[in-house]
């Protein structure tokens, strides 16, 4: 498995587990954030909890299946969609790229080098 190969996997898991996540929130506002340790507190504001509102709020906005969707408005959701993913995969320190016929990821800028 490549180093891209990895990270997609990596972020695919994180990005499910958050819309889970979300699905049973009471409220906008993340349950169960008070019984974190604080390493794991400070793991979700550093990585997680800017974006957290922006989220909820494509998810709130999207309709569900029941709701017939003009192609328009589908392919809006899915580019606030993708808006809210590459914005996320950045907070945690990478940037996609295109090249070739691939999207392979590369290191933010003001992310540590990483090798091997």
């Amino acid at each position: 498995m490549t180093f891209a190969e990895s990270i997609m996997r990596t972020y695919d898991w994180l990005s499910k587990q958050l819309a889970y996540f979300a699905a049973f929130r009471s409220d906008v506002t993340p349950p169960g954030l008070a019984g974190l340790s604080a390493h794991a507190r400070t793991n979700w504001d550093d990585y997680i909890g800017s974006a957290w509102d922006s989220r909820i709020t494509l998810y709130d906005s999207t309709p569900t299946v029941l709701v017939p969707v003009s192609d328009a408005d589908l392919n809006e959701i899915l580019q606030q969609a993708e808006r809210q993913e590459v914005a996320q995969l950045a907070k945690i320190g990478f940037q996609y790229t295109t090249v070739g016929s691939g999207f392979p990821f590369l290191p933010s800028s003001a992310s540590p080098t990483v090798t091997g």
